[in-house]
């Protein structure tokens, strides 16, 4: 299969898709991608925060499906004041690295500047994801600083903004 066979579907997360958060955030190695750090949270405190997404009207989650119906990740737009955090994670790890991440990108970037009135996205990254930056530039993100996430000991993230044409 060529990159332009690949397809993907975003759908709403709904209550069941929690076995997939669930596996997700208790990955080491999907969490050393991200800019999240779920580790000191029990079960119950991560149930609470994917029930609040749910439940928060500010905030927009898609399960992310390929062109046979698999979930393969989570894609999600939190908006405030007409800017927007996205945030991105290919959980099945068969499909880390072959292109879907783009194709998420591009989809999510439509609905949040033409649906959602967003007109600024910004994302955090770890410096050592190279191959997300990558992508992430490819969609027309810019790198635009460095710092540390929520308290001194967490690792440094690269913030990069996306602005509306």
């Amino acid at each position: 299969m060529n990159c332009n066979d690949k397809k993907i579907k975003l759908r709403k997360v709904i209550k069941n898709d929690w076995v997939y958060f669930k596996k997700w955030w208790r990955d080491d190695f999907l969490i050393s991608l991200t800019s999240g750090d779920f580790s000191d949270y029990s079960d119950k405190k991560l149930y609470e925060w994917f029930v609040n997404i749910l439940q928060n009207q500010n905030s927009k989650n898609f399960i992310i499906e390929n062109e046979k119906g698999i979930v393969i990740g989570h894609a999600g737009l939190e908006i405030k004041n007409n800017k927007a955090e996205y945030n991105i994670v290919i959980g099945n790890k068969t499909y880390i690295g072959k292109g879907y991440g783009s194709l998420v990108h591009t989809k999510i970037l439509v609905k949040a500047f033409k649906n959602y009135g967003v007109d600024k996205g910004f994302l955090k990254v770890r410096p050592e994801n190279i191959r997300a930056i990558k992508s992430y530039e490819k969609a027309g993100f810019k790198k635009v600083c460095k710092r540390k996430y929520k308290n001194p000991n967490s690792p440094e993230l690269v913030i990069m903004e996306i602005k509306k044409l």
